[in-house]
């Protein structure tokens, strides 16, 4: 979910995933954690990012809160000059 300054939300996103996971693997993603890109718009007037994950088998969940303050400001382009080729 995307906040604006004072703390309203302004997306929501809801996308399940399930892994049916070896043992090898499950140790693997124990060790190394797991990785899933998920893509949203991003409302100029968003501030902050939550993430929450919730693992259905424990019922646990765990959220992670972010500011987007400058995370999605492109870099600055350099001009570069040659001389002329003659």
């Amino acid at each position: 979910a995307t906040f604006d300054a004072k703390g309203k939300t302004l997306t929501a996103i809801d996308h399940v995933y399930a892994a049916d996971l070896s043992d090898l693997r499950y140790q693997q993603v124990q060790q190394h954690g797991f990785a899933q890109q998920i893509d949203f718009r991003r409302s100029v007037a968003a501030k902050r990012v939550r993430i929450a994950v919730r693992d259905l088998v424990t019922d646990r969940i765990g959220t992670i809160d972010l500011p987007l303050e400058g995370a999605f400001t492109p870099p600055t382009p350099t001009l570069t000059t040659r001389p002329a080729q003659q």
